[in-house]
């Protein structure tokens, strides 16, 4: 079985999730969110992934090593952040308000570890060794 270690491949993966979620929150931010709302400028919340789906998709596409790598490693460090915050948000509620909100936490917080498990691709400017033979 041959996994994704191409670099650009992952980030427009990552970029494509970003702008999902970029959708997804468009002019909109559930309750649970409302502590992440408060850090972002006009309580947008939506802007962060917009953010992250524009410097992950420069990742994907950006032909000069530095930028794009550069790109693909702040875009994923963002990322995981965004995901990080939405997954305590999420538990937090499910915690304080004996809900099922802590599942919702606990998908973004695996998604936040499958986008540390991709760090180290995305940080190379080429693929895996294995992947080229």
């Amino acid at each position: 079985m041959k996994i994704i270690t191409n670099p650009r491949v992952l980030s427009a993966f990552w970029a494509a999730w970003a702008w999902l979620a970029a959708a997804a929150y468009w002019g909109t931010t559930p309750s649970q969110l409302d502590p992440v709302a408060r850090l972002v400028p006009g309580q947008h919340i939506f802007l962060g992934w917009v953010l992250t789906a524009i410097i992950l998709t420069l990742g994907a596409v950006c032909r000069h090593r530095t930028i794009g790598r550069w790109a693909r490693i702040t875009g994923l460090i963002i990322t995981t952040w965004l995901l990080l915050a939405w997954a305590t948000a999420y538990i937090y509620e499910g915690v304080h308000e004996g809900s099922r909100m802590w599942v919702s936490g606990k998908n973004y917080a695996f998604l936040a570890l499958a986008a540390m498990a991709t760090s180290p691709v995305m940080g190379r400017n080429t693929r895996s060794r294995h992947e080229k033979e």
